[in-house]
């Protein structure tokens, strides 16, 4: 469970800096 939740928080951590980089350009 704990992997899971770790892999869904790098998931969503990779999202945002994502987006963060996209609305910078």
């Amino acid at each position: 469970m704990a992997r899971g939740a770790g892999k869904n928080n790098w998931a969503l951590f990779l999202l945002v800096l994502a987006g963060i980089v996209i609305g910078s350009f």
